[in-house]
């Protein structure tokens, strides 16, 4: 089954929210001034500090780029996009402190804190990218400036923006801490042993473990409190909307209690085939039990018209994305795992209840029934540009068998 990325792309459901212009314009002149003021204060001279002004203006432009890219692609990462505002106080925060750390020795620098924080309140290009203008402004505010040390940090905060990525509510933050903290006080470390001193002392040790100790805290505050208040806040609102008795789900029942009953059964098959398949549950199910909402639109299936259904109750962003995947794209073409495994409950479902429909009583022989909508759609391409495996959909199809009884239910 062939694969399409850019099909999957984000570009269409929260895409395109109106950037606030004084907020592209703060992060110019915020940076520009504070980097004057430092390199003033620190008494640099002038070609020094209109070097470093200018530097400061033109990675605030580009800065201003990748958050209007990300904004008009739907790039960010978590709810992001509906709090831009966020990522820039907290950017400005670590431009502070990124002038400050001049003072310290650089092993003592928190750097990976500063990527991971980054990272989380925007996505790990644009993480990636503020932490390192920052990174270059320490280097540089520095008496005695050193590459080597940029490099190091640099290296090991892309590790960190590698490993943080991708958090969930279940908030497994153990293994990216111990790979990113071993290897930056390796590297802290390694650099002492051979840039500063000649020999190995107990000495070496106490900076970097120091700057351990002091990361490994701001991480674990830093990732409870963002799971806490935004990643668990995006998983409550999944409960709510998963609900059979929310006020969307209540609207299609009263439109069509033989639509609302294959939303319950598509979402129940759904839940199942994700758990089974290790696909994203949550969003998923949400797809199975808002995948035919165009029957409240009079049967028009215009996204921009259906879309407003969504904002209006918050729906989370990896909903908002599998549901504008399912409905622009058509329910026989999908890309991701999840739109095909609903597409496959949703005609089992419907099928079924139509085959009871006409006789109430029809015994059907369950096995060759599901081998035959599989191999339909096959059949005609449905799953030509389809990211599911054979070898997840002939596990698919043996899920479907063993919910036998479950069909009984659908009478």
């Amino acid at each position: 089954m062939g694969q399409n990325k850019d099909s999957t792309r984000r570009g269409n459901t929260e895409a395109g929210r109106k950037i606030p212009p004084l907020l592209m314009i703060l992060v110019i002149l915020v940076m520009g001034g504070m980097i004057y003021g430092i390199s003033f204060l620190a008494k640099r001279g002038e070609e020094e500090t209109i070097r470093n002004v200018v530097l400061a203006l033109s990675f605030g432009i580009l800065l201003d780029y990748l958050i209007a890219d990300a904004n008009y692609a739907g790039d960010f990462s978590y709810n992001n996009e509906k709090h831009l505002w966020r990522f820039v106080l907290v950017f400005f925060f670590c431009l502070l402190v990124a002038c400050l750390l001049p003072r310290l020795t650089f092993l003592a620098w928190p750097y990976v804190v500063i990527y991971v924080l980054l990272t989380l309140f925007s996505n790990h290009e644009i993480g990636f990218y503020a932490a390192t203008v920052l990174l270059l402004f320490s280097v540089l505010l520095e008496k005695n400036p050193q590459p080597t040390e940029f490099f190091l940090y640099v290296s090991i905060g892309l590790v960190a923006v590698s490993l943080f990525r991708h958090l969930d509510e279940e908030l497994r933050v153990a293994f990216p801490i111990a790979i990113t903290l071993s290897l930056q006080m390796v590297f802290l470390c390694a650099y002492q042993f051979l840039f500063i001193h000649s020999g190995l002392h107990l000495s070496l040790f106490v900076i970097p473990l120091v700057n351990l100790l002091i990361s490994l805290l701001l991480l674990l505050l830093i990732s409870q409190s963002f799971a806490i208040s935004v990643i668990r806040g995006e998983t409550d609102r999944y409960m709510d909307i998963n609900d059979p008795e929310f006020a969307l789900l209540v609207a299609i029942r009263s439109k069509s209690k033989e639509e609302y009953f294959r939303a319950i059964h598509t979402a129940y098959l759904s839940e199942r085939m994700a758990q089974e398949l290790h696909l994203r549950g949550k969003p998923m199910k949400s797809l199975a039990y808002y995948h035919r909402i165009w029957i409240l639109n009079h049967h028009r299936q215009d996204w921009d018209e259906i879309q407003p259904y969504f904002v209006e109750f918050d729906f989370p962003r990896e909903a908002l994305d599998l549901l504008h995947e399912y409905l622009t794209g058509g329910e026989n073409a999908p890309v991701s795992k999840e739109a095909t495994v609903v597409m496959f409950c949703d005609l089992l479902v419907s099928s079924l209840m139509q085959a009871f429909a006409q006789d109430r009583e029809r015994q059907v022989e369950m096995d060759s029934f599901i081998e035959d909508l599989v191999n339909e759609k096959l059949y005609h391409g449905a799953l030509n540009q389809s990211e599911l495996s054979m070898r997840e959909l002939n596990e698919m199809k043996k899920l479907f068998k063993r919910e036998k009884l479950y069909y009984d239910f659908l009478r």
